[in-house]
This record gives C-alpha cells, structure tokens and sequence, in this order.
C-alpha cells in the first residue's frame, strides 16, 4: 500500500532565516504493527534569537495545527539548540504519517510516495517500506534547498521490535535504525522486518507438544508389547 508523507515548506524559510539547524523525524513501531511518530526540529539558540520576530508567528501557528490534528506538541532546548518537537500515535503502521498534509504546515509542498507492504506468513508477518525523499523537490521555495544544504542536520531514526531483515541504514543501534539526509540529494529509505505471528507459533507448539507425547506414549506400548 502506498503511503505519503510531507516536507514542510514554510519551517524551511525558517531554517534559511536560522542558520544551523538539528532536525529528526522518528518513526517507533510495536510488534503489533502499531506505534509512534514523532519529529524534532531546532535551532541554534542564538541565531533563534535574532531572528525570533521573524519566525515566532509561523512557528507557533505550526504547533497549533499540529495540536489539531492530534500531535503533542511540545517546546525543548538542549545542547544549544532550541525549537520544538510533536509525536502523534497510531494504530496501523499502513496508516501512519509523519506530518499533516494542510494549512501552514503543508501549502505548496510536494507529497512523497512511500510504499508499505505487509505480507502474511504463518509464523511471520513481514512488512516492507521503501520511500524516495528529495528534499529538494519537496520545498516550493526555489533554491531553497541549495541554501540550506550546509547548514542542516537531518536524520530519519526508525526504531523496530525486532531485528530487521534488511535495510540500508547509515547507523544501527539495537533495534534503532538511523539515515542521515541530504538536502541536496534524492534519498532512499528501505528497510524489512519479519514480526513473529505469536498466535500461530502458540498453535503449532503446542499441536508439537501433543505430537511428542502421543509419541512417547506409543513408545511405551511398544515396549510394554515387545515384552
């Protein structure tokens, strides 16, 4: 199934505005194919505060919309950046997003495709997601990302259940999985992982367990006959 996400237009005047920017979108997901979204985006503190008149409308607008739509929205400051971040949980991994797709948090952005499956095995289900982000594409200020190139930090960190099958992650940590972002370039984004079906795995051990005991129970006439 193919799912969007969004690239936020009007934060990335802000990050021309701001100079030295950390950001991160974080996707936690749960066994049951459940989970979290969240993001992260900051500011070094004292570029933010020359340039607080500027932005402080726009953000605090884009922290009401988010609010709205269901993310906790919070403030944070630390290691010397500050700005804000907001997480939002979902049910379906098939129906997660990473940011909402309207008003001042998405006018003129350009939707990314990303492709989820999930396929049903009997002891596993495997889901697969593969995303192209151009984060070039996505801002509809020309140049806009050619500016900003070298002055951002941007990763993507996906923290799984379980091991995954395969991925094409920059770093790994455990079960935490992290791409680093180019802006000036088209990034690809893949990663499977297998969940065990704990159901049919209960089933089937213990249809085995019945088994080895008919077994051991045949054994013993056997033997008892033999005599």
């Amino acid at each position: 199934m193919k799912r969007k996400w969004w690239i936020a237009p009007a934060l990335v005047l802000i990050l021309i505005l701001s100079g030295c920017v950390q950001g991160n979108v974080g996707v936690k997901i749960n066994k049951d194919g459940s989970g979290e979204t969240s993001f992260r985006i900051g500011v070094d503190e004292n570029a933010s505060g020359r340039f607080s008149g500027r932005t402080d409308g726009l953000v605090e607008t884009a922290k009401a919309e988010l609010t709205q739509r269901g993310y906790e929205v919070s403030d944070y400051t630390s290691g010397g950046y500050t700005g804000f971040e907001a997480s939002k949980s979902f049910e379906d991994i098939q129906e997660m997003d990473v940011l909402p797709a309207s008003g001042v948090v998405s006018d003129g952005a350009q939707d990314i495709p990303v492709d989820t499956t999930v396929e049903e095995g009997f002891f596993t289900r495997t889901y697969a997601i593969v995303a192209e982000v151009d984060l070039g594409e996505s801002v509809s200020i020309p140049g806009a990302a050619r500016l900003i190139g070298d002055r951002i930090d941007l990763t993507f960190t996906l923290d799984l259940p379980v091991k995954p099958k395969s991925h094409n992650a920059d770093d790994v940590d455990g079960n935490v999985l992290t791409w680093n972002l180019d802006a000036l370039e088209e990034n690809r984004i893949m990663v499977e992982i297998a969940v065990p079906n704990i159901k049919n795995i209960a089933i089937t051990a213990g249809a085995a367990i019945v088994l080895i005991v008919l077994f051991f129970v045949f054994l013993r006439r056997r033997k008892r006959l033999s005599r």
